[in-house]
């Protein structure tokens, strides 16, 4: 098991075979956890939403490509090491696997910035893709979940601490969220993954549709999201799409 915090960083492994009959160079990159895209985040509902705490369980990351590099070379071969997703369509769903970092990632996305996870093997060429399943841990704070979330929510002269176990279905892949990436033969680099509080392309929140005002029922200011609630059904629901996550160059 691998566990690490924060950041996702990748050390690149090249391993593709180029038209001519010879090998491209292998790459291994180091993947950090980047905490840059938690930041507060004014949801559909008007509330201010910052996380203090993003515990998750991750596995089996992949980086791909749309197939414009090494794709009919490389369509076994990728599909023997990581079997291509058809989840639900992301960015760039469908591409070609030709990269990725194998495992069980435990780690708090807050509190574990810069933290390696390890180092991601990538054939060279353009990546534009990640990919990664869910995990789930019995111990605490998980209870059997992905995600762990504490933070607090504001809106006019209310604020709400809330905090709440998140369980993710690991049958569904979260696919085609952004990396963008030209990676050439030599050098080194290193990779950051990111959970991201706000979708760039669009606008919207991971917490969007929650009002957390309705949520306090007995108004103490302290919210515990229940396993079978209507809050955590819609966290599940935004923290599985592919809008909130991204891969990108340190």
């Amino acid at each position: 098991m691998h566990t690490g915090h924060g950041v996702l960083v990748v050390t690149i492994l090249v391993l593709s075979a180029c038209s001519d009959g010879s090998e491209a160079p292998r790459l291994k990159v180091p993947v950090l956890v980047d905490s840059s895209g938690i930041t507060p985040a004014v949801n559909d509902l008007g509330w201010r939403v910052e996380l203090s705490r993003a515990h998750v369980v991750l596995s089996n990351f992949e980086f791909t490509t749309e197939g414009e590099t090494h794709a009919s070379l490389w369509r076994g071969l990728a599909d023997l090491i990581v079997p291509r997703a058809f989840a639900h369509p992301g960015h760039l769903a469908g591409g070609e696997v030709i990269g990725e970092l194998p495992g069980r990632f435990v780690f708090d996305w807050v509190a574990d910035d810069g933290q390696e996870l390890g180092q991601a093997e990538l054939i060279a060429g353009r990546y534009q893709g990640l990919n990664f399943s869910f995990g789930s841990e019995s111990a605490a704070p998980f209870g059997g979940a992905s995600f762990y979330l504490e933070g607090i929510a504001e809106k006019d002269d209310l604020s709400i601490a809330f905090s709440g176990a998140i369980t993710l279905d690991p049958a569904v892949k979260m696919v085609g969220a952004p990396f963008e990436l030209e990676l050439e033969g030599g050098g080194s680099l290193e990779v950051g993954l990111q959970l991201l509080s706000v979708d760039p392309s669009e606008g919207d929140t991971a917490f969007d549709h929650l009002d957390f005002g309705a949520l306090d029922i007995d108004g103490d200011g302290i919210l515990e999201i229940a396993p079978t609630s209507t809050a955590h059904n819609i966290l599940r629901r935004n923290l599985q799409a592919h809008d909130h996550y991204r891969a990108l160059e340190l």
